[in-house]
């Protein structure tokens, strides 16, 4: 499962801890190259990141 978090959390580490090793997560604003996440999490997707992973199958918006 890929997941992209559109904004670094503050505990990161945690997170990273608490994850399912299946997971695979990529952080940042910019849009991963090649986009294939199939969670997007963010506060306001934009067009552009929820139009470029032909996998997105779920949207996280906190």
């Amino acid at each position: 499962m890929k997941v992209h978090l559109t904004y670094t959390p503050d505990a990161l580490d945690i997170l990273q801890a608490q994850l399912n090793p299946v997971a695979e997560l990529t952080i940042g604003p910019e849009i991963p190259q090649p986009a294939r996440y199939e969670i997007l999490v963010g506060g306001r997707p934009s067009q552009a990141e929820l139009s470029a992973s032909p996998r997105l199958q779920a949207i996280v918006i906190l």
